[in-house]
C-alpha cells in the first residue's frame, strides 16, 4: 500500500520534496500499477540498481507498508494466537467457504498434521467418534509397519454411536500400515468391582499400559448433549449420573471422562466403572491432537485446553475465533 506523500514542512528544500515526489512515483509503478524496475528505470531517467535503491527507501521512510493479507495468513496468525493463549504444542485452523465441505477440510488438516508429527516407529492411541472417524477417512495410506495403534478406550458397541473406538483403532492402523492393539473391554461395566477385574487381566493391562505410554494421541471433544445421535453416553448414564454432571456444571467429556468449564476433572458414578485411558495419562502424553469444532462444542473445547487434556487443537476460523473471545 503506498500511503500518500509525507505532510512537507517549510523547512524542506526544493530538493527533498522533488526526492519525496519520486519515491512516491517510483512505488506507484512498481506497487500500484505492476511495472518492472527495468520499465521504471527507462521511465524516471534512472539505472535499475537506482530505482531498486529507491523502492528499499520508500519502504524505509514509511512511503510504503506492505501488508499480507490472505486467507491462509490469517488462519496462521490464529493458529498462532490459539497456541499461546491456551499453552499448545501446535493449533492448525482449516479454511472453508463452503459449509458443506467444511468437515473434509478439518479432517483433511488433522490427517496431514498427524503424519507430520508422528512418525514410523511410533505409538498412537486412538479414541472413538464423528471427528476420529473424518480424520482416518482423510489419512493416506502409508507403508509405517512399525507403528503401534493402540485403542484408548473400551467399546461401546451402540449401534447409535458413529464410530467405536475398537473400529477407529483398526482401520487408523491400516492406513497406516501398522499394527492394531484392540482393547477387549467395554467402555462402561456394572461395577467397579468388575472395572478392577478386568484391568488386572493381562491381556486388558497390557493394552492399557501401552496406550498410556504412547507418543500420539487422536480424540475428539465430547459435549454434554445427552440423547444426540452418535453421543458416546447413549444408553449408559443414568439419572443419578446426570444429577451429578448439572450439579459439578460439567460441559464436555474426552475418552470418556467429563470435566467443567475450568477444565477440572468430574468425578461420577461412572468414573470406577470406566475402562480405558485416564484424564492424568492423557495430560502426560507427549502429544494429544484433539479434532473438534463447531459454536456448541466451544465451552467443551475451551474447558478441555485449560484442563491440559488437548495439546494440539484442529478445528475451524469459526471456532478458533470463539475460542479466542472467550
Amino acid at each position: 500500500m503506498v500511503l500518500p506523500a509525507p505532510r512537507i514542512h517549510r523547512s524542506h528544500t526544493s530538493d527533498e520534496r522533488e526526492h519525496v515526489q519520486l519515491l512516491l512515483q517510483v512505488a506507484r509503478l512498481y506497487y500500484e500499477q505492476g511495472a518492472t524496475q527495468a520499465q521504471i528505470a527507462k521511465k524516471v531517467g534512472y539505472s535499475r540498481p537506482t530505482v531498486s535503491r529507491l523502492l528499499t527507501e520508500a519502504r524505509e521512510q514509511g512511503v510504503v507498508h506492505i501488508r499480507i493479507n490472505h486467507p491462509l495468513e490469517r488462519a496462521m496468525s490464529m493458529e498462532v494466537e490459539l497456541a499461546e493463549k491456551f499453552g499448545l504444542h501446535d493449533a492448525r485452523i482449516a479454511e472453508s467457504s463452503d459449509l458443506a465441505g467444511l468437515t473434509q477440510k478439518i479432517a483433511r488438516c488433522a490427517a496431514d498434521y498427524l503424519v507430520e508429527t508422528s512418525y514410523e516407529d511410533s505409538v498412537i492411541t486412538v479414541s472413538n467418534g464423528f471427528a476420529v472417524n473424518a480424520t482416518i477417512e482423510a489419512m493416506p495410506q502409508m507403508n509405517w509397519a512399525q507403528t503401534r495403534v493402540v485403542q484408548a478406550i473400551g467399546s461401546v458397541n451402540d449401534s447409535e454411536v458413529m464410530v467405536d473406538s475398537s473400529e477407529t483403532c483398526r482401520r487408523l492402523a491400516s492406513r497406516l500400515g501398522g499394527r492394531h492393539y484392540a482393547l477387549p473391554a467395554p467402555l462402561l461395566v456394572d461395577s467397579p468391582e468388575v472395572a478392577t477385574s478386568l484391568t488386572h487381566s493381562r491381556q486388558v493391562a497390557s493394552i492399557l499400559e501401552l496406550g498410556a505410554r504412547a507418543d500420539f494421541a487422536l480424540v475428539g471433544i465430547g459435549t454434554i448433549d445427552r440423547g444426540r445421535e452418535g453421543h458416546v453416553f447413549n444408553g449408559l448414564t443414568d439419572a443419578a449420573v446426570s444429577e451429578v454432571l448439572d450439579r459439578e456444571g460439567a460441559v464436555g467429556h474426552v475418552c470418556g471422562h467429563h470435566f467443567n468449564a475450568a477444565g477440572e476433572h468430574v468425578r461420577t458414578p461412572l468414573c470406577n466403572r470406566t475402562i480405558g485411558i485416564t484424564l492424568e495419562q492423557l495430560r502426560e502424553l507427549p502429544r494429544v491432537i484433539g479434532v473438534s469444532w463447531g459454536e456448541q462444542k466451544v465451552p467443551a473445547i475451551r474447558a478441555a485446553l485449560l484442563g491440559g487434556f488437548i495439546s494440539a487443537l484442529v478445528t475451524d476460523r469459526t471456532t478458533a475465533q470463539a475460542l479466542l473471545d472467550s
